[in-house]
């Protein structure tokens, strides 16, 4: 039997209605993208559930693409958590990868820094006289 720890872990802060269970019809797709047997139906799904990438889902659906390979659904799932403030930002570190777990919270670090370095890289660019990339 497993022993009770008294101790309660602090709860993090509320994420602007963002949960890590599945929203109303969104299970229902990734779970018809890990039965289909055709890559159509892979896609039709996966571009449903890109249009349907809202704060209430964008965290679940960024913890869940990968286990169904929608490598598209994750960049934009995790796109959308960055651009529209989805997370709480007076959560710790430690909250944060405790509600993200710890695959997407790196997977959020990695998209962070990424568009750090492309932003430098585009600044240099411009102090060059260059045009830059797009």
């Amino acid at each position: 039997m497993a022993s009770s720890n008294s101790k309660s872990s602090p709860q993090p802060a509320q994420n602007k209605g963002t949960t890590t269970r599945p929203p109303n019809g969104v299970k229902v797709f990734l779970d018809t993208m890990r039965l289909a047997d055709h890559d159509a139906i892979k896609k039709e799904c996966e571009a449903i559930l890109i249009r349907k990438i809202s704060p209430e889902n964008a965290v679940y659906l960024a913890q869940n693409a990968p286990s169904v390979n929608a490598l598209a659904l994750e960049e934009k799932a995790i796109n959308y958590i960055l651009d529209n403030d989805v997370l709480d930002k007076r959560m710790t570190a430690t909250e944060m990868s405790n509600f993200l777990g710890l695959d997407l919270f790196e997977r959020l670090g990695i998209a962070v820094i990424s568009r750090m370095m492309l932003q430098n890289m585009r600044q240099r660019m411009k102090m060059r006289g260059g045009k830059g990339f797009q």
